[in-house]
């Protein structure tokens, strides 16, 4: 299975702006994160996210946020070994 280019894009931009910012925290990264995807991608993460979070009501780059925010999070976590 290969990975989905939106997220593809949003791992390149995270790995670009956690260089260019090593010491901002993840809120500060997602923010950086944001304008650089593309609309096209925005739409599909936070059609993602609201399939995961079982929400809706939202534009779509507050929703996208939310995403990139948890990605980030993620990625910011130290490795458990696995």
């Amino acid at each position: 299975m290969s990975t989905p280019e939106p997220i593809k894009q949003l791992s390149a931009h995270y790995k670009a702006t956690r260089r260019e910012h090593p010491t901002a925290d993840a809120s500060e990264i997602a923010d950086l994160i944001l304008p650089r995807m593309s609309h096209e991608h925005l739409v599909a993460l936070a059609a993602d996210w609201m399939a995961m979070t079982n929400t809706s009501g939202h534009d779509t780059r507050t929703t996208a946020h939310g995403y990139i925010h948890n990605f980030v999070v993620a990625m910011d976590e130290p490795d458990d070994g696995f």
